[in-house]
């Protein structure tokens, strides 16, 4: 829980999330874009890149115990954005 986004600039973002709990231990978290499986991370953090301007991805994050249980999924849509001023 508790998904959010920073540093968003026209092709990457930092998507930033709360610690999980379980039992046993949180092994990772497995990072989707759109449903597709984009990172594996062992923090609470992970660099989007690769992104296309003014494009709005879904996000979703869950946690992998080291049983390989999985955390049911958090979402966020976050919007990339455009900065570049047109020309004259």
């Amino acid at each position: 829980s508790g998904l959010s986004a920073s540093n968003i600039t026209q092709n990457s973002f930092t998507l930033n999330w709360l610690t999980s709990t379980d039992n046993v231990g949180v092994e990772e978290y497995l990072v989707y874009r759109n449903g597709t499986l984009v990172a594996t991370v062992a923090g609470t953090a992970a660099g989007i890149t690769d992104l296309v301007v003014n494009t709005t991805y879904t996000m979703t994050v869950k946690a992998k115990d080291v049983a390989g249980n999985l955390s049911s999924a958090g979402s966020l849509n976050v919007t990339t954005v455009d900065t570049e001023s047109p020309t004259v």
